[in-house]
């Protein structure tokens, strides 16, 4: 539908539900964009202004360096446990 041709309705379900899954991962990381940037500019970010100073270029850089460190480690503790739960090890 609205693409001007005739598709197999099963693919037009599977379509829309990758088009679905694609945009709510969309969604997903720009939430994540969002909340480090807020965090990381009220932690780092002491006088808004014109410019970002180099303490504050830093910080911002730190900040969300350990934000995505953070989401790795996260990200691999449940791909680990996942697995160890999956292979019926606790």
């Amino acid at each position: 539908r609205g693409r001007g041709r005739i598709m197999d309705p099963k693919l037009s379900s599977d379509d829309a539900k990758q088009q679905y899954a694609t945009e709510l991962q969309q969604q997903r990381i720009n939430e994540i964009v969002q909340k480090i940037t807020q965090k990381c500019f009220n932690k780092c970010v002491k006088r808004p202004g014109h410019r970002l100073d180099r303490p504050e270029q830093a910080c911002l850089a730190k900040c969300v360096d350990r934000y995505f460190d953070s989401m790795v480690a996260v990200r691999d503790t449940l791909r680990d446990r996942g697995a160890r739960e999956g292979s019926g090890h606790m």
